[in-house]
């Protein structure tokens, strides 16, 4: 987060438009940390009013009506405040002894403004839909794995992890049956009365719909219109209108069009532990969608594998290429090493993703392989070549971006927790 150490009494009473640009960024700062103080503090203030049993000496059965009436909120708002207060704050319980907030590792960021107050609803709320069966070591591993890419992302981002934690999390629940359960897929086609439109709804299991997702993905792009104006299709329009070329494209057959510069696919990442039945973690579709060994075996028996060589840290053998444009091996290369985009705190997947020269091909003849490639989404791509943030490679073989000076003096490098901890294995 940008250093405020410079603002000033002056600066805080002085009209806007008298600041320099770096005085309002460092302005609006200093106003996001008092925001969060305010609002650690107040979790605090609720907290107490809980723990000292105001709620029914004014004539309340609990504490978010308490808290709808006094702060005219809604209560669902005030739902959320009082279970942050649970969180974030400790108590004074019988006999004097204090109890603990409930997210011992987040709370003490909370506090000192390290995280946003939607930062640590969004660990909250993972932490409360874990199953039964994860341990309170396993609880509190999460809790600081949250803890610390929330940091350095935004809560979207922690609450993507958190879905990528619970999923691997529905693992280790022990299955109800000895058999598996039949995939449960569901299509229902409602014409409307007129008969010229079909409306479509219903569910698929993760393989299949990983599978109908890497088909449309690539025919659901924007594209430009006449004369070069820009799609104004909303994201649904262009799946609808994908769903119609898939159509299409499968009456002709075996004309389906590439993702990323190669066919669609699903790949099933896995070890050779794995492979072979020596390993019960889980395996990944699409590098990203974890699902069990036993599974990824079975779609492997009947699938054309595309094999990676990796060294203990993830780093992918090279593949150095005199091209423009990366090859499609290296495009899979980069989608094991780097996940998705390397910006901090972005959660756009490979497939989303261009290959970005760091070192650039025209300007500073930047090889085409893979110590001089990183994965960016087109949002952050543009970002790195208007801006001043820069992409370097880091020493251990993996990308790490460096901010502007303006918004970090000591240039720290940055790294995006997001897919390494989303590739991370049980």
């Amino acid at each position: 987060m940008f250093d405020n150490n410079g603002v000033t009494g002056e600066d805080l009473t002085a009209e806007l438009y008298q600041l320099t640009d770096a005085d309002v960024i460092a302005l609006l700062n200093h106003y996001e940390r008092s925001a969060r103080a305010a609002l650690a503090r107040q979790a605090e203030v609720i907290a107490e009013i809980a723990s000292r049993g105001v709620t029914s000496a004014f004539g309340y059965r609990d504490m978010p009506g308490l808290l709808r009436d006094v702060l005219n909120i809604d209560r669902g708002d005030a739902r959320r405040r009082t279970r942050r207060a649970h969180s974030a704050c400790s108590v004074a319980g019988l006999g004097g002894a204090v109890v603990p907030p409930a997210l011992e590792h987040a709370a003490p960021s909370f506090h000192s403004g390290g995280i946003s107050a939607s930062h640590l609803d969004a660990i909250d709320d993972v932490l409360a839909a874990l199953p039964p069966c994860i341990t309170l070591e396993q609880r509190a591993e999460h809790e600081r794995t949250l803890t610390t890419l929330a940091h350095a992302a935004d809560p979207a981002a922690v609450r993507a992890a958190g879905r990528h934690i619970l999923t691997l999390a529905d693992q280790d629940v022990p299955p109800d049956e000895k058999t598996p359960a039949k995939p449960r897929r569901e299509l229902r086609l409602e014409w409307n009365r007129k008969g010229d439109e079909l409306k479509l709804s219903g569910r698929l299991d993760k393989e299949s719909g990983l599978r109908l997702q890497v088909l449309l993905s690539p025919l659901a792009e924007p594209r430009s219109g006449e004369e070069g104006h820009p799609d104004t299709r909303t994201a649904a329009e262009r799946s609808g209108d994908a769903l119609a070329d898939l159509l299409d494209f499968t009456e002709r057959s075996a004309a389906l069009p590439h993702a990323a510069g190669e066919p669609p696919h699903v790949v099933v990442t896995m070890t050779i532990a794995q492979l072979l039945g020596r390993s019960t973690a889980p395996a990944y579709l699409n590098h990203e969608h974890p699902i069990p060994a036993a599974d990824a075996r079975r779609i492997a028996c009947d699938a054309k594998l595309i094999p990676a060589v990796l060294g203990t840290q993830s780093e992918v053998l090279d593949l150095g290429r005199t091209r423009r444009t990366s090859s499609v091996p290296q495009r899979r290369a980069l989608g094991i090493r780097d996940g998705g985009c390397v910006f901090p705190g972005c959660t756009r997947t490979a497939a989303w993703c261009h290959a970005h020269h760091m070192d650039e091909w025209a300007e500073d003849d930047g090889p085409t392989d893979l110590k001089n490639l990183a994965l960016v989404c087109p949002y952050h791509h543009r970002l790195v070549h208007d801006s001043e943030w820069e992409l370097r490679m880091g020493a251990d073989g993996h990308p790490e971006a460096i901010p502007p000076k303006w918004l970090d003096p000591q240039q720290t490098p940055r790294r995006n927790e997001y897919h390494r901890i989303r590739q991370r294995p049980a």
